[in-house]
């Protein structure tokens, strides 16, 4: 009996010797297994698949070579217990949620699509050959494969919607019924809610918010609140409020497609990354609800406002490292959201703990994506998982100087709401780790087909088959229509013109370029009267066949004896002239970059 109901692992129940034969039957499941499972892995990047095959052999304690080692429930807790600093929640809440129900989801998948193919082929000559046995419903939960867990990332990270409520489902399915109990739900609630309170995150009673969570899950189903839910149901419901329910009812945000734009890859528990990814999202969280009572929407920022910090340690359990998080300047960075027309329900249902784990009990995965520097700044990127933000890290002399230079930023995007610099919508400190969140000057649905990072130099300006290309690249120039190009040249000239103020040198206008392979309505027309820019600021040029993107961004490098030594070993190296060297004194800078960028590239 033991051997027979552990097939769905590919090897013998743990009551067995490691080197015992395979059963044939046994073997055969497991090809059915792999034959189901194969397509889905294909969703993952490359890099995807190379990460996390490293971080399953990490927590399964195997090397590359081990095709039959098994990721166990007690490593698997464990993972996810170091994410959550080892609260006595977590580790109920994610070996008996998680880990029991990707098994489940496994099983269930397997033996639906093996009815569907069977069905459908069984007339057809020289079909895929398929096991000759359908999964029994009945197992031993052992372990999973490196295959089923990249499977299971696979759903999480690149799933439908349905693909990934049924994987929740699954989960919530702890009596392996075909239908969920209210208990089942509201107990794993109320768990996120406890660990959510172990981050000094409140949400209020978590008696509450499970009950409100159960509403929304139930919300049309009867007449009155329903104690279980069927799988039909639950997807119907669950695909109809997923963004509320992802908030827990609490924090709530429009609707909104991730860009394919955002490059990297998604950190998940077992990453090295992760506590840096959940110290950030958790700092910040904290910040803004130490200031929500302070905080008064529309209240002009005092003087005093600029130089507040606020310093606390992380709650960190089970480790003798304390995380020092300082946010800078919270209230003013609370009005530029403001300005730019962000929530704090919006900005956190994207960068906050609380999302995070709402989305993970609805089967996605919804952490941050990390991303290397496509400079030689050596700058690294996380982005948040709906591409809306980036947060980019900073050597403390550009923090520095960008505090210092606060007052003047914010005065002039207020004054000038069309301004091209990138909106830093906050500024803080984790350790000795300095960064800032900026909102994506490429927040659209749609991919961009070529970006350029813009000076106006000559030496060292080319990476025609990197990410992001540079001057020495283009070949062609931004046609908008005179009147659209002369606004939009006076923007860019205001922008370097304050940033010559403050000495700043060294920036770049970034610029994604969307080709329009759809049908435009009335594409052959001259789109030179069309708005400067659309609801998501991008510009479309006058043929109609691309639309443009722009930023200025790098806003906080000072000409220093570093930018000095810089462009005099350039020139020695490159037997070039003086002007044709990216670092410039802020005049001089200034200057080229409005005559060899705006001037001549807008048109």
């Amino acid at each position: 009996k033991t051997m027979r109901r552990s097939w769905i692992f590919g090897k013998l129940s743990s009551s067995s010797s490691k080197t015992s034969p395979m059963t044939a039957e046994n073997h055969e499941r497991l090809l059915l297994i792999q034959f189901f499972t194969k397509n889905g892995i294909e969703r993952l990047k490359d890099a995807e698949k190379k990460q996390y095959s490293q971080i399953f052999n990490t927590l399964s304690n195997s090397k590359s070579t081990d095709t039959d080692a098994l990721l166990d429930e007690k490593s698997f807790t464990h993972a996810f217990g170091v994410l959550f600093r080892d609260s006595t929640d977590v580790i109920r809440l994610h070996s008996d949620f998680f880990f029991r129900g990707f098994c489940r989801f496994i099983d269930s998948f397997v033996r639906d699509n093996y009815a569907e193919i069977s069905a459908s082929s069984k007339n057809k000559k020289n079909r895929t050959p398929l096991p000759s046995t359908p999964l029994s419903s009945s197992y031993t939960v052992n372990g999973l494969t490196k295959q089923q867990f990249l499977f299971i990332l696979s759903i999480m990270l690149h799933g439908s919607t349905e693909e990934k409520l049924s994987l929740s489902f699954q989960c919530f399915n702890q009596s392996a019924e075909g239908f969920i109990h209210k208990d089942d739900v509201t107990d794993v609630v109320r768990d996120v809610c406890h660990i959510l309170s172990s981050f000094n995150i409140a949400l209020g009673s978590p008696s509450s918010v499970a009950q409100l969570f159960w509403q929304i899950l139930t919300a049309g189903v009867t007449n009155e609140v329903p104690d279980t839910l069927t799988h039909q149901q639950f997807l119907s419901n669950g695909e109809k409020h997923f963004f509320k329910l992802a908030g827990l009812g609490l924090v709530i945000a429009n609707p909104f497609t991730p860009t394919p734009t955002v490059r990297g890859v998604k950190t998940i528990p077992g990453d090295r990354e992760w506590d840096h990814v959940i110290d950030v999202m958790t700092g910040f969280r904290i910040s803004a609800q130490m200031i929500s009572g302070a905080f008064l929407e529309g209240r002009e920022p005092s003087l005093e406002d600029f130089d507040v910090k606020l310093k606390f340690s992380l709650p960190r359990r089970g480790q003798n490292a304390v995380a020092q998080f300082t946010s800078y300047a919270p209230h003013v960075f609370g009005r530029i959201r403001e300005l730019c027309g962000i929530s704090d329900s919006e900005f956190f249902f994207s960068l906050g703990l609380e999302s995070l784990l709402g989305r993970m009990m609805l089967g996605d995965m919804a952490s941050l994506t990390q991303l290397g520097s496509d400079g030689r700044s050596g700058a690294s990127f996380l982005y948040s998982s709906d591409g809306r933000y980036v947060i980019k890290n900073i050597p403390t002399s550009e923090l520095k100087a960008f505090l210092n230079s606060l007052p003047d930023y914010y005065s002039h995007i207020q004054s000038c709401p069309d301004s091209l610099l990138c909106r830093y919508l906050a500024c803080a400190q984790l350790n000795t780790s300095c960064f800032v969140i900026m909102k994506n000057i490429f927040m659209t649905t749609g991919p961009m087909d070529e970006i350029f990072d813009l000076k106006g130099s000559i030496i060292a300006r080319s990476n025609p088959k990197g990410p992001v290309k540079k001057d020495n690249d283009l070949n062609y120039e931004f046609d908008l229509g005179q009147d659209r190009a002369e606004k939009l040249k006076v923007i860019v000239k205001r922008d370097a013109k304050h940033l010559e103020q403050l000495r700043f040198t060294d920036y770049s206008l970034l610029v994604g370029v969307q080709n329009q392979s759809f049908e435009i309505q009335g594409a052959t027309q001259d789109h030179s009267g069309a708005p400067l820019f659309d609801e998501n600021n991008g510009m479309i040029s006058r043929d109609g066949k691309r639309k443009f993107f722009m930023g200025v961004i790098d806003t906080f490098t000072t000409y220093n004896f570093q930018k000095r030594v810089e462009k005099n070993l350039k020139i020695i190296g490159h037997a070039a002239r003086s002007d044709t060297i990216s670092s410039q004194s802020a005049d001089i800078f200034a200057s080229r970059f409005c005559e060899r960028v705006v001037d001549r590239l807008i048109v």
